[in-house]
């Protein structure tokens, strides 16, 4: 069996208070997440804005900052900016630019990099993600350089109402049952 190292990315959430480290940062309070014990202070997901100079330079500094801890181990990385939680807004471009500002920092810490996302928020929050909102993230980064992980298509393929992934590559989840057949 091959295995394949994955490492984390930025998507752009950032704790509020990098707005006091740094104050015209165009950071957004996106909507109520969760909470801790009904605790505002743990309920909300900031966004710092992808047209920001300080999205790609966080960005690739996490990046950077991996491969000198790690070492020089995958060109995969994950990143899932809107799982379980909505863009500020439903324009296909701010999602483009989104999705493309998440892509730029991870080529220009890796020039080979991949992204792995989920595509968990196309069923999640569906009434969000149409095809408009769905193209406009999957087609922001080069073709190839983007694959979709269908981790809920035993249940709900979005492959199947989604053009598969209008085009991106993508990996269909293989249902417990077969998987424990297999590898037990």
């Amino acid at each position: 069996m091959l295995l394949q190292l994955v490492l984390p990315s930025f998507s752009g959430n950032v704790p509020a208070a990098l707005k006091e480290i740094f104050p015209t940062a165009n950071i957004s309070r996106l909507g109520d997440w969760n909470t801790v014990n009904g605790d505002p202070r743990w309920c909300c997901t900031y966004l710092l804005d992808p047209s920001d100079p300080l999205f790609v330079e966080i960005g690739e500094s996490f990046i950077k900052q991996q491969v000198k801890e790690y070492g020089d181990v995958t060109d995969i990385y994950s990143c899932d900016t809107f799982n379980e939680n909505s863009p500020p807004t439903s324009d296909p471009t701010y999602i483009s630019t989104l999705g493309s500002a998440v892509y730029k920092a991870m080529s220009k810490a890796d020039k080979d990099a991949i992204w792995l996302m989920q595509g968990w928020l196309f069923y999640s929050d569906s009434s969000f993600w149409k095809p408009p909102q769905m193209k406009a993230l999957l087609h922001s980064v080069p073709v190839g350089k983007m694959i979709v992980l269908d981790l809920f298509a035993d249940v709900k393929p979005i492959w199947k109402s989604s053009s598969q992934f209008y085009g991106t590559p993508y990996i269909w989840h293989v249902t417990s049952s077969l998987y424990s057949s297999v590898f037990n």
